[in-house]
């Protein structure tokens, strides 16, 4: 049998989250008297081992795509393997960081399709929910070869031409777009907030599937 954990919010809550008291893990609904769990920049080990673990009934607040099926449930060694993975994600971020920083060194930048770098952009990406720093956000030239991700402080630069158009994507956030001012500047120093795309705020229903792991022979028995 091969358990797997279905998760839906059936009455989802009216309140607004980013109106909740800001308390450990979530925030506190003063209307129902709860804390909501905010699992929306969780991972999916990371939601199923919290709801396993959860005693009693829960609220949460999710994102519209982590509302589903999880086919694997968590057990003990899903701890180590998402701490593996973020010191995994954490180094290549630092790596891709430094990388960055290499290839904007100097006093003119010249990108992959040879034209000369005339200014730079750099700044800060939060949440528009929390203002929280937003770290691994994709930062990119629209039409270019020149990109770059924020860093762990949601800090980024990024070497533009006058009128060049910046993109900055991030899952489950809402896409945004700058544009660099025709006069030839310097630097320009901005700072961004990203919403995300859809929440859902509410007590959460779990539902425990099991599907039958069938034998070669049970295949073939089928067959006739």
């Amino acid at each position: 049998m091969q358990p797997a954990l279905r998760i839906s919010i059936p009455k989802p809550c009216r309140e607004q989250f980013a109106s909740f008291e800001t308390v450990q893990g979530g925030g506190f609904c003063h209307a129902c008297q709860k804390t909501v769990q905010d699992f929306t920049g969780m991972s999916d080990e990371e939601i199923v081992l919290t709801l396993q673990n959860a005693k009693g009934k829960i609220c949460g607040r999710f994102r519209t795509d982590q509302i589903k099926t999880y086919n694997r449930m968590a057990n003990p060694s899903v701890q180590i393997s998402t701490l593996r993975g973020g010191l995994l994600s954490a180094a290549l971020l630092l790596a891709g960081s430094s990388l960055h920083a290499q290839e904007i060194s100097g006093k003119e930048k010249i990108s992959a399709d040879s034209t000369v770098i005339r200014s730079t952009i750099y700044g800060t990406v939060r949440s528009a929910d929390d203002k929280s720093a937003l770290p691994g956000v994709s930062v990119f030239v629209r039409k270019q070869n020149r990109g770059t991700v924020t860093d762990q402080d949601g800090r980024f630069s990024l070497p533009v031409n006058p009128g060049d158009i910046v993109e900055f994507s991030f899952i489950g956030m809402v896409s945004k777009e700058y544009k660099v001012p025709s006069a030839e500047k310097a630097g320009v120093d901005i700072n961004l907030d990203m919403l995300m795309k859809c929440d859902v705020t509410g007590e959460v229903a779990i539902e425990r599937l099991y599907t039958e792991k069938r034998s070669l022979w049970s295949v073939i028995k089928s067959w006739f």
